[in-house]
């Protein structure tokens, strides 16, 4: 849009019109070159090299334009940092095509914050006296408008290499707590500010910006009263509904072939501003319920996928051995230092000796080493053995306390053959929610009837729908083994059984009950003398603690299948013998056959 109207100016028949447009959605066309110049507060003009701004032809939302402003951070060292870490850190070892970079996703952010930002100054602006949303009006001008686009624009210069494996994974292995990927964005936009020199935004404003980035709820008091509604597009505390999740959900799904339900423009284009917060019209409930539930479906497949997670204890490994000689852990305070730590970290670790012969110490050489060789085991795809997990029920989930490994390895009770060593045993636990922990975020969401609403009200899931979840979170615990023996990993996948009888009995079922890694050796069963094995019901009743012992022998070493009756006859005697078979597949009542001697 060009030559956009001055605040005393009058509105034309053709402007009205692209207010109207702006209220259908039409929100692309509406940010473009000529908008937020030639107002009195306006700042000084960038260089003339720069003065109409630049297109980015995105793969996700087109053709979009960033304002001069922008291109002073964009156009520096610290922002391009960006272009080398990916959006999804070590994903892309999984889903190939997840090799998008942090880079394109903050451009996007930005894109769709200006729209936002936008649209309520054009509908809602106190001094525009044109909107087309009658009775009610905010304090949102030019200026607010590039405040929340630079927000976004900004909101992840802090991450560390690897996405957030750095800060939640690496950093805490490390024992260092407190530093968080909002903070350390935030030096790093006072870093290109200062740098550069750049005076195109006030004091005011980036103390605005340095506030909606984090967007807490103590960032959030400390914004006028009056404005406090931006704090709602760019990073939400409040509900989680905001222009972050809006890119990355699109983007991540589009990448990883991920398919998404929600409509997000839909939800811009239903929302308006109502009591100092972003409301969303009723009729988008489900629309909001779709957002999500889309980012649980991407937590599921992609975010925690198990293979995925492997992939990230080994590099957690490998930095932590390297850290004693790239002092990684000392360079993420200072963002002179952080710029340049970013995802070629792997390739620093694997090729150190080649462009630094010789000039280890001693008492380093072994720990880099062990990091090389855990990166070169990564490339020959000889990753961490990902051996079970377990759902928690869902009564536990707040108070539940996840075993160590050495707990969980005590579970196993060795036969003399095969030990564990709990140093080679990995316990984590994967949590997914709704942003909420364990509440309704829609419940934190505000609602209107009619455009013409100037009040907020409360919409409850059983006014829209009888079929929404009745639990918003979910908590896995999930087994890895640094030792790929598949005897190891058998071991191993019997103490978490073990673990798992004693802590919740039959309640709760182990999520692969037989793997045939874990059954001797990788990607073949035992062979056994006889096709089959028949024991009558009588026989199965455990009569000693002896042959207790010797059955659930039979069952944890070949995957006893149990099937009620004959084959082809499930009523043989009149009460129906217990046929027990040694075969190719393992039988879904394996679990409750273990379950019934143990009551026996």
């Amino acid at each position: 849009m060009s030559g956009i109207l001055d605040d005393d100016d009058s509105i034309s028949m053709s402007q009205h019109a692209h207010v109207a447009d702006v209220a259908r959605g039409s929100l692309r066309s509406c940010f473009g070159p000529g908008f937020l110049d030639g107002g009195v507060n306006d700042p000084p003009a960038p260089p003339s090299s720069r003065r109409h701004g630049k297109y980015f032809n995105d793969p996700l939302h087109g053709h979009i334009w960033m304002h001069p402003t922008y291109l002073d951070f964009i156009d520096t060292p610290a922002f391009q940092r960006l272009r080398s870490l990916h959006q999804l850190g070590l994903t892309y070892y999984v889903y190939d095509g997840a090799s998008h970079k942090r880079f394109e996703h903050c451009l996007g952010v930005s894109h769709i914050a200006c729209s936002v930002a936008e649209r309520i100054w054009m509908m809602q602006g106190s001094n525009k006296g044109y909107g087309v949303i009658p009775g009610d009006t905010v304090d949102i001008n030019r200026r607010d408008v590039l405040v929340t686009g630079l927000a976004g624009l900004c909101h992840d210069l802090g991450h560390g290499p690897f996405s957030h494996v750095f800060d939640r994974e690496f950093l805490r292995a490390k024992g260092i707590v407190g530093w968080d990927h909002e903070d350390m964005s935030c030096k790093m936009f006072d870093h290109i500010r200062d740098e550069g020199h750049i005076d195109s935004i006030s004091d005011e404003e980036a103390r605005m910006v340095k506030l909606m980035i984090p967007g807490g709820p103590e960032h959030r008091r400390q914004a006028p009263q009056e404005k406090r509604f931006l704090f709602d597009i760019v990073a939400n505390y409040r509900n989680s509904i905001d222009v972050d999740k809006f890119d990355y959900l699109q983007r991540d799904a589009q990448n990883c072939g991920v398919k998404v339900s929600c409509d997000f423009n839909r939800l811009i284009q239903f929302s308006k501003v109502i009591q100092n917060e972003i409301c969303f019209k009723w009729s988008e409930y489900l629309n909001i319920a779709e957002l999500f539930h889309s980012r649980s479906i991407m937590h599921r497949k992609v975010y925690t996928h198990r293979k995925a997670k492997a992939i990230e204890f080994m590099v957690v490994d490998a930095l932590l051995e390297a850290d004693q000689t790239l002092k990684l852990t000392e360079k993420i305070h200072d963002p002179q230092d952080f710029i340049h730590l970013n995802d070629s970290i792997l390739e620093t670790i694997s090729s150190y000796g080649f462009f630094y012969p010789g000039t280890l110490p001693e008492e380093v050489q072994g720990p880099m080493r062990r990091a090389q060789a855990i990166v070169e085991q990564l490339r020959r795809r000889q990753l961490y053995r990902y051996v079970n997990e377990l759902m928690v029920p869902s009564h536990e989930l707040q108070h539940y306390k996840p075993p160590s490994s050495a707990e969980l390895c005590s579970h196993y009770h060795s036969d003399g053959e095969v030990s564990l060593d709990p140093s080679k045993v990995i316990v984590s636990v994967s949590e997914i929610n709704w942003t909420k922990k364990g509440t309704n975020p829609i419940d934190n969401v505000g609602f209107f009837d009619s455009y013409d609403d100037t009040e907020k009200r409360e919409v409850h899931a059983h006014q829209i729908t009888s079929m929404m979840p009745s639990e918003f979170q979910e908590r896995s615990l999930r087994v890895y083994s640094r030792d790929r023996n598949p005897k190891v990993c058998a071991a191993l996948n019997k103490a978490i059984d073990n673990y798992r009888r004693k802590q919740w009995g039959a309640k709760v079922e182990l999520a692969t009950p037989c793997k045939k890694s874990s059954c001797g050796e990788e990607g073949s069963l035992p062979s056994l003398p006889t096709a089959g094995l028949h024991f009558s019901q009588e026989s199965l009743r455990p009569s000693s603690q002896a042959l207790r012992a010797a059955q659930l022998d039979v069952i944890e070493e070949y995957g006893v299948h149990t099937q009620d009756g004959q084959e082809g006859n499930t009523e043989a005697d009149g009460e129906g013998d217990a046929e027990v078979w040694v075969g190719g597949k393992c039988n879904k009542r394996r679990r409750s056959l273990q379950d019934q001697i143990d009551g026996a």
